[in-house]
């Protein structure tokens, strides 16, 4: 059975010129892939620089209008909150009235029971 050897033994290996025809065969033939290639990733380039660009301005208009739709409900909520703390100093201010007449009334009630001349009818 034969030995199948891949590389040649060291030594053997001989330097070849390389003919300025065969590095022009060589580029011609590969010339349109790189082209290709070339024109690919460029107008791939584009087309991401676009969809960011529309991403961008799309992100914008929707946190432009998120903070425009809570600055009103924030407003909304703030003028509903006033009428609320209105509303409960008006219930303070009828309970501390009431619980003053009250005193009042229970003073003076105290006053006529401790000094009887002091009552009038």
């Amino acid at each position: 059975m034969q030995r199948l050897e891949l590389l040649p033994p060291p030594g053997t290996i001989e330097q070849v010129a390389i003919d300025t025809n065969q590095v022009l065969t060589l580029t011609v033939a590969n010339l349109p892939t790189f082209t290709l290639v070339l024109l690919g990733i460029i107008y791939n380039n584009a087309c991401l620089n676009d969809l960011r660009d529309l991403l961008r301005a799309e992100f914008k208009n929707e946190s432009q209008s998120v903070r425009a739709e809570s600055k009103s409900d924030r407003q909304g909520l703030r003028s509903e909150l006033k009428g609320e703390m209105r509303e409960l100093h008006h219930v303070i201010e009828k309970s501390s009235s009431a619980s003053l007449r009250i005193t009042t009334n229970a003073s003076a009630d105290s006053n006529a029971i401790t000094n009887p001349a002091a009552r009038s009818c």
